[in-house]
């Protein structure tokens, strides 16, 4: 697939404020300070960096009140920074110049890439950082395949932490509102030696949920639908709240003049609700397959008080064009009927009901990082970045906002990585050439486990741990040329190397072996492979034990040019690649669809201007990009075809949903 996309962007940022005194009779007028950013891999003016960077300092998130980095999104253009839905877990959705991705799962990577202190953060799960004793964040539009790697097509986004500095200051901060928010933060920074300093952060955040989860028996007397409360309060609980710690301490030496070596850890612990959702449409009978081939014989997904199937329907739509709800007291707006309990009865198809989950997101989240900054020279200089990180996550989805079960999880992902980093850079030809050099090794295993229980499909089952190991490798250099005092001409490239494993496990619930394959194949009289007659979760016979494989290599180049008209006007152009490395399939049907798939890559074509006018009164700066955007990578979830297909032809579905038992899968 290949996508063609063109758009522009502008930045526009206009600072007032009181005039600082220069003496007792001398005013100087505010105007827009000189923010510094290291994109390039050497600190530069953001006004004199030929990229798309939206740059934010600390003190001006703090202003502004932004504690959560998805917030950045706010004052980036062509940027979208949102917090991962209910069935996603806790971890942020990214999205740059419509370059992205929404799914956490190991097998597939984020188009976005997520930094701190220039370590890399590999998954969309964990990345909703908080922004706490932060120098700066920048985000960088556009691919940065030379100066990021991998996963950065739409961009990448930097947040930068402040050093100690040794000034036995501190600071402290509370927040109170709605919905008992309660936010704690502070800091401290000490000077522990001479050359030896501390510094210490901390932030707690707590909030209840908003909407809340109703039991639809107490609400609505004399329904059908069977109660799920334990006494006669109707309320169950509520979804969106957040419960989280955090914390981080960081060291700094300076042994010499030379040398700056930087030490930190950092700890992140939630506890939190589910992402709240409300159900906004329903439309279904809410049935399995029939025992029999004529698929006569309902099997309810939740049966009544008097026995009788329930329909999942507009009774259980709070609010909208959509609702035919008669609940009364209530904001409709904020409800939610979900009860993450699945009641259906068992039967020899299906035995491992009913199931009850907790509603829950939790997450641990820590690591380490060491970086070694070294003046070889005064015009050479060696960075090291050392980096050890892991994180456990654990969440519950349920999908419907009702008391019946369409589609009900518990996920857990297991995140250990390690990556390492050398940059030599430095200046020659009379400082012409500023250059960098260097070189990238990151390993990570993770593993993904989960109760799949998909009563819409007519499965039940626990989906791993599924491991799947991953390395990157990668030479780079980037280099800037001064033509003259005014004009520049930048370039990069880099050389990767991707590998994946992806190892399927595919248990029953109560991990035995799954048993097939379906009678309904074998020619048995029965609904489809999941009806009556036909073993547990045979649709998935074959796949536990299999194993695929993911292997490339790719070059990424960057050519920029940049000519500064005057002080205050700088226009620039470019052209860049990047690439989305790429995976497996993570959720095949069939031992056939347990294959890999080929990277996403982009070129793009921007141009813009930077410029300070009005004596730096006002900023402005304007961005024109096109991209060439191909092999999209996409996740298929239902199929056209279906509708076509009868409901009793499961053979002629799965050839129209290309779920072959060999070949290639579409």
């Amino acid at each position: 697939m290949k996508l063609l996309r063109a758009g522009a962007s502008l930045l526009a940022l206009s600072l007032t404020g009181t005039a600082l005194a220069q003496d007792a009779t001398e005013e100087t007028a505010p105007t827009v300070g000189e923010i510094v950013v290291t994109a390039q891999f050497r600190a530069q003016n953001l006004q004199d960096t030929p990229l798309a960077i939206t740059a934010v300092s600390g003190e001006l998130l703090q202003q502004r009140g932004q504690t959560n980095v998805s917030e950045i999104a706010a004052q980036a253009p062509n940027v979208t920074l949102k917090p991962q839905g209910q069935e996603l877990g806790p971890g942020i959705i990214a999205f740059i110049r419509g370059v992205g991705q929404t799914d956490p799962n190991f097998a597939l990577e984020p188009g976005v890439g997520m930094y701190i202190d220039d370590v890399y953060l590999p998954t969309l799960t964990g990345s909703l950082l908080d922004l706490t004793d932060l120098d700066r964040v920048e985000v960088l539009r556009g691919p940065q395949g030379t100066l990021a790697g991998r996963n950065s097509l739409g961009g990448s986004i930097k947040l930068y932490s402040k050093k100690p500095e040794g000034s036995n200051s501190g600071s402290m901060e509370a927040t109170y509102g709605r919905y008992n928010r309660i936010d704690v933060r502070g800091l401290f920074d000490l000077k522990l030696s001479e050359n030896l300093f501390m510094r210490v952060a901390g932030v707690t955040k707590n909030i209840d949920g908003y909407v809340k989860r109703l039991d639809y028996n107490l609400t609505h007397p004399g329904t059908n639908v069977p109660t799920f409360a334990k006494g006669a309060n109707p309320v169950l609980g509520n979804v969106g709240g957040t419960s989280s710690v955090a914390g981080k301490v960081s060291l700094r030496w300076q042994p010499t003049e030379t040398v700056d070596i930087n030490l930190s850890g950092d700890y992140t612990r939630e506890r939190n609700e589910p992402g709240a959702n409300v159900l906004l449409y329903a439309n279904t009978s809410a049935v399995f397959d029939g025992p029999n081939a004529s698929f006569t014989g309902g099997r309810p997904f939740l049966q009544g008080t008097n026995g009788a199937g329930i329909p999942l329907n507009c009774m259980f739509v709070p609010n909208g064009v959509n609702s035919c709800d008669t609940i009364t007291g209530y904001d409709r707006r904020f409800i939610s009927y979900a009860t993450y309990a699945d009641p259906a009865r068992p039967d020899s198809q299906m035995p491992y009901k009913p199931t009850f989950t907790d509603p829950h997101s939790d997450l641990d989240n820590y690591g380490a990082a060491l970086t070694i900054d070294v003046d070889v020279s005064d015009q050479l200089k060696l960075k090291s970045i050392t980096s050890w990180r892991q994180y456990t996550a654990d969440w519950s989805y349920d999908s419907d906002g009702s008391p019946i079960a369409n589609n009900n999880l518990n996920q857990t992902q297991k995140n250990r990585q390690w990556s390492q980093e050398l940059r030599l850079s430095g200046k020659v030809l009379d400082d012409k050439l500023d250059f960098t050099v260097g070189g990238f090794y990151f390993d990570t295993r993770g593993t993904f486990t989960g109760r799949i229980n998909l009563n819409y499909a007519g499965i039940d089952f626990r989906h791993g741990p599924d491991p799947t190991p991953a390395k990157n490798k990668a030479i780079f250099a980037n280099f800037t040329y001064a033509l003259s005092d005014a004009a520049n001409l930048t370039g990069g490239i880099r050389q990767s190397w991707d590998e994946k494993d992806y190892g399927y496990v595919r248990k029953n619930p109560d991990g035995t072996n799954i048993q097939g394959p379906c009678n309904f194949f074998l020619g048995a009289p029965t609904a489809g492979p999941t009806g009556i007659g036909n073993q547990p979760n045979c649709l998935l016979f074959g796949l536990d034990g299999l194993t695929a494989k993911f292997r490339d290599n790719r070059v990424d180049w960057r050519v920029a040019a940049d000519y500064r008209f005057s002080p205050e006007f700088l226009f620039y152009a470019q052209v860049s690649t990047g690439y989305r490395a790429g995976g497996v399939n993570p959720r095949p049907f069939f031992p056939s669809q347990a294959t890999a798939f080929r990277p996403e890559t982009i070129t793009a074509y921007e141009a813009g201007f930077k410029s300070d006018l009005f004596d730096r009164k006002l900023r402005l700066n304007v961005s024109a990009f096109f991209n060439d955007y191909k092999n999209i990578i996409l996740s298929s979830v239902n199929c056209l075809d279906l509708a076509t297909a009868g409901p009793g032809d499961h053979r002629r579905q799965r050839r129209a949903c290309g779920l072959r038992t060999s070949g290639p899968p579409t």
